[in-house]
C-alpha cells in the first residue's frame, strides 16, 4: 500500500488518512512494511511493523554491487597496467611464462 506523507497527516491512495500518529519512525525504518489498524470509519488509527515482511523483502534484493571506479581510480589502473606491459617489454619477457 503506497502513502503519501503530509505534514500533518498521511493520506493512502485507498482514501484513508492516518490520524497524524506522533512517532512515524517505525514506518520509515521498516520502509512502509507496516500493519494498519483502521477503523470502520476509514481512518487509520495506528499501525504496527510488519518485520517479517519488511525481512523478505530485504532478503529478496539482489546483492549490493561494489561502487564503480572513479575516473581518477580508473587511470590509475591505466597507468600501472601500461607501466607493467612497458617493463615487461624492455626486459623481453612476455606475460605467459
Amino acid at each position: 500500500m503506497h502513502l503519501r506523507m503530509c505534514h500533518t497527516k498521511t493520506t493512502l491512495r485507498a482514501g484513508h488518512i492516518i490520524s497524524s500518529p506522533s512517532d512515524k519512525v517505525d514506518f520509515f525504518t521498516y520502509n512502509g512494511f507496516v500493519t494498519l489498524s483502521i477503523s470502520p470509519e476509514g481512518v487509520v488509527t495506528d499501525y504496527t511493523p510488519n518485520s517479517a515482511a519488511w525481512e523478505a523483502w530485504k532478503a529478496s534484493l539482489p546483492p549490493e554491487q561494489a561502487p564503480e571506479p572513479t575516473r581518477e581510480e580508473d587511470m590509475d589502473a591505466l597507468m600501472v597496467d601500461h607501466e607493467y606491459r612497458l617493463t615487461l617489454l624492455e626486459l623481453g619477457v612476455t606475460e605467459g611464462v
